[in-house]
């Protein structure tokens, strides 16, 4: 598996990624700084990338279709540490199989992971 981590989450996040052996790639390193969604979107279909975001613009269905994506990885909004956001992302890597985040939004907060 391959991600692609958006502007607006943690290094804390990329590093716990790669800590699992996973290629992780931060959108501000391979895009110009404020890349529009739409951009990034197509990146990661192109690219086969799994986003992980904290962007609710990409959990609606009609604009990113995550059926036409390795999936999308939404950290719902809070008051999140950095090391929370890495513990949320690694909560839900650890509990589903890759085939249960391919084609689907993937949205993990406190209490829930939550598969659409």
């Amino acid at each position: 598996m391959r991600f692609l981590l958006d502007e607006n989450v943690s290094v804390a996040v990329s590093n716990m990624v790669r800590g699992m052996g996973f290629e992780c790639d931060r959108a501000n390193d391979i895009l110009p700084e404020g890349t529009i969604d739409q951009d990034i979107y197509a990146l990661i279909c192109e690219r086969e990338y799994i986003l992980v975001t904290r962007d609710f613009h990409f959990t609606n269905p009609v604009r990113f279709p995550a059926e036409k994506t390795p999936g999308i990885i939404f950290i719902r909004h809070g008051n999140l540490t950095s090391q929370e956001e890495a513990t949320l992302v690694k909560e839900a890597l650890t509990a589903l199989e890759p085939e249960a985040i391919k084609g689907h939004l993937v949205i993990v907060s406190r209490d829930r992971i939550t598969i659409r």
